[in-house]
């Protein structure tokens, strides 16, 4: 599945959660040819729980077969949902020394008096006062 063409890779969302992938697969396949075959269909899963998390991802061995289904299944609804398609894209790795994004650190609460302290930097003298 590495050396698949760029564009010949569908993102394919608002799936219902009971799909298998072999229904998944099954729906696009009448796309693929002998000359130019399906090679993976794949539901993203919840790894906790094994549900579908609504969106998959549909390989074919070249860009033509992947535009042709594309062009007639988007919009079209499976299993009673318009699903949407688009060309897939690769997030690429990350840049060197770049980290994912954290959470907000939230606001202290004072246990004693139920109120929000936030920690205060003095620029003088380089000591934090709550």
């Amino acid at each position: 599945v590495d050396s698949v063409p760029q564009g010949a890779r569908l993102y394919v969302s608002n799936l219902t959660w009971a799909m298998t992938d072999d229904e998944f697969k099954a729906h696009f396949s009448k796309f693929g040819t002998d000359d130019a075959p399906l090679i993976e269909a794949r539901i993203v899963r919840n790894s906790y729980n094994g549900r579908s998390r609504g969106y998959g991802f549909i390989t074919f061995s070249t860009v033509e077969a992947a535009a042709a289904a594309k062009e007639g299944l988007d919009g079209q609804e499976l299993d009673g949902r318009a699903i949407t398609i688009q060309v897939a894209t690769s997030t690429g790795p990350r840049a060197a020394g770049s980290k994912p994004r954290r959470r907000r650190r939230r606001p202290r609460k004072d246990a004693d008096t139920d109120e929000t302290t936030e920690a205060v930097a003095d620029t003088t003298s380089g000591e934090t006062q709550e």
